[in-house]
């Protein structure tokens, strides 16, 4: 009430003060129920990591291989951009 109270002497019309509050309930809602489930994530992944290794047994190995095949040209273009790292002994052997 004293919130409520304090906007409207701000000049906000009890209607506007209704209709920012919603936005503003929803999100709250939504930050406790990330809140509650963020000890599940690792439960999660887990369920996830099985479930994939399982499925790639079960199928014994052609969803992986197919996987790999399709992102075969990907890596190679990736490999071919990225540039040698030069250690410091292969840098002072260069020089001399």
């Amino acid at each position: 009430q004293r919130a409520c109270s304090a906007v409207q002497r701000a000049g906000y019309s009890r209607a506007e003060i209704v209709a920012l509050q919603k936005p503003v309930n929803i999100t709250r809602v939504q930050r406790r129920r990330t809140n509650a489930t963020l000890n599940l994530q690792t439960l999660h992944e887990i369920t996830e990591r099985t479930r994939r290794k399982t499925l790639n047994l079960l199928s014994l190995g052609t969803r992986k291989r197919k996987e790999k095949h399709f992102l075969e040209p990907f890596t190679k273009a990736k490999a071919e951009s990225v540039k040698p790292h030069l250690s410091r002994t292969s840098i002072l052997t260069e020089e001399s």
